[in-house]
């Protein structure tokens, strides 16, 4: 029996990329800092699974579900607002696409870290947070950004061009909005966490996951060997039938022999050599065809 000792934490970041992450009154400004906080998290994980989505008004798969850290953090530096087709906050779109990243057959805990400043006004979310929780999946929300608020700079190859403005030509201000994410995450049975100092999420969620009930779990081969068997009965059928017609060649051989010596030797009808070699010689063609037939089945599953 092979017993396979499996450690399993799923963790998903839902990283909101839309334009008003680029407000700077958290330094240097919101997306760089929730950036911060996702890469110094997953430097905490050991060996468990990250995913990485990221959302505006629509999401992006950006790094599905791997182990390979070294490549979740050089995917996550690059993320960035121009990446997703529509702007917006739309955390519901993280929610649906988060569904997909997640195995429902295999005993995984899994967690899905939505870091965003909260400017969602979409109805359905908390029942989608919701949803999501009652599928086991453990929700947490981390909110960048200051209640104040900034202005949203416009840059081009880098320079500052100057600050977002509304239809009537003010400068529009985006502010962090708590309720938001705090409603998910109580909506999840979760938590809410501020993010505008960097180790503090890091702390909690690196040590909510690490407290995390392991799911070491043993796996008997049962299945594995069920589907083996049938092939295995044939192969040993066939090496049954193959030994027993080389064997059967040797007695013919020197059973014949002896007996034509002897002059006692049948000389009438087929002759027993005929009959003896021939015999033989179908079990062991036999026993080789399906031995054959035995091996290509097995390399087939």
């Amino acid at each position: 029996m092979k017993v396979l000792h499996i450690d399993n934490n799923h963790v998903v970041f839902a990283l909101d990329v839309s334009k008003s992450m680029l407000a700077e009154d958290i330094a240097p400004n919101r997306l760089e800092k929730a950036k911060q906080i996702i890469s110094k998290t997953i430097d905490k994980l050991g060996s468990d699974r990250v995913g990485i989505i990221i959302y505006a008004g629509n999401s992006y798969p950006l790094l599905p579900i791997t182990t390979d850290h070294a490549a979740a953090n050089m995917f996550l530096q690059n993320a960035a607002p121009e990446m997703v087709s529509s702007q917006g906050t739309a955390i519901n779109e993280a929610l649906e696409l988060a569904k997909t990243y997640y195995n429902n057959d295999e005993q995984t805990n899994r967690f899905l870290i939505i870091i965003s400043d909260g400017e969602d006004h979409q109805e359905e979310t908390k029942q989608m947070a919701q949803n999501l929780a009652n599928e086991g999946v453990k929700i947490f929300t981390i909110g960048i950004g200051t209640e104040k608020g900034g202005p949203i700079p416009l840059r081009i190859n880098g320079s500052m061009i100057g600050y977002k403005k509304d239809r009537k030509g003010e400068t529009v201000i985006t502010k962090r909005t708590p309720k938001v994410l705090e409603g998910i995450a109580n909506a999840a049975n979760g938590k809410y966490i501020d993010g505008n100092v960097t180790q503090k999420p890091v702390n909690i969620i690196s040590e909510i996951i690490a407290n995390a009930e392991k799911n070491e779990f043993e796996t008997k081969q049962f299945a594995d060997y069920k589907d083996q068997f049938p092939a295995m009965q044939n192969h040993n059928r066939y090496s049954a039938l193959l030994t027993l017609g080389i064997a059967a060649t040797f007695f013919f051989y020197f059973s014949v022999n002896m007996l034509m010596v002897m002059g006692l030797a049948p000389v009438v009808g087929v002759p027993l050599p005929l009959v003896s070699y021939g015999g033989s010689a179908m079990l062991v063609l036999l026993g080789a065809f399906g031995l054959v037939q035995s091996a290509h089945i097995h390399r087939a599953r």
